[in-house]
């Protein structure tokens, strides 16, 4: 049985469906802005990402790790390393409850006051890494 929530994060890495998110940003922004930022896009300034929530629970023999709440189409801006962690940070707020729902649904009973002291990471993969230097 999963006994106690030990770290909260984001696991937060390059979204390869970015043609489709450039679509979508076309119908959202207005002409004039879309172009602006389409030009700063294909110059490489913006990389979108997928930001997946995940809790690191201690049960009686190691480590579980449980996925939920994935958050896509989020940009990430070149070279703002510190405003694209705290925007990973606050994309959590969007996946707190589904998080919460499947670390109840495997046995964990756990307030979102409570999931909210626990320590919180970031982990950027390798491929995103390599894209924001």
């Amino acid at each position: 049985m999963l006994e106690h929530v030990f770290r909260i994060g984001r696991q937060v890495g390059l979204d390869y469906d970015a043609e489709r998110h450039v679509e979508q940003f076309k119908r959202i922004f207005l002409p004039d802005e879309f172009a602006g930022w389409l030009l700063e896009f294909r110059r490489g300034q913006w990389v979108f990402v997928r930001i997946r929530a995940f809790a690191d629970i201690v049960d009686g023999d190691g480590v579980t790790r449980l996925y939920d709440g994935e958050v896509d189409a989020v940009q990430f801006a070149r070279p703002h390393l510190e405003d694209n962690l705290q925007g990973a940070r606050e994309a959590l707020t969007f996946t707190l409850d589904a998080l919460i729902a499947t670390l109840r649904g495997n046995g964990v009973q756990i307030s979102s006051d409570c999931l909210a002291g626990v320590p919180h990471a970031i982990e950027l993969d390798a491929a995103l890494q390599d894209a924001l230097r």
